[in-house]
């Protein structure tokens, strides 16, 4: 079944990508998935020592900054 969240393309360098997706088999994720947990522990940590993010909704035009 497709997924409904949009696809985002990245550039990653070669060793970046190995680690990761060494990573990602060890703490049995896909490397998608275990990107996307690295980003929100990284942002939770950001906003806990900076304050919460705000994205404008007009400027992306998206409901609550996703997709």
């Amino acid at each position: 079944m497709p997924s409904a969240v949009p696809q985002r393309g990245v550039r990653i360098e070669d060793t970046l990508y190995d680690k990761l997706r060494a990573l990602a088999v060890k703490d049995n994720r896909s490397f998608n998935q275990e990107v996307v947990y690295i980003l929100r522990l990284y942002l939770d940590q950001y906003e806990n020592e900076h304050g919460e993010i705000r994205v404008p909704e007009e400027e992306w035009g998206r409901k609550g900054g996703e997709g």
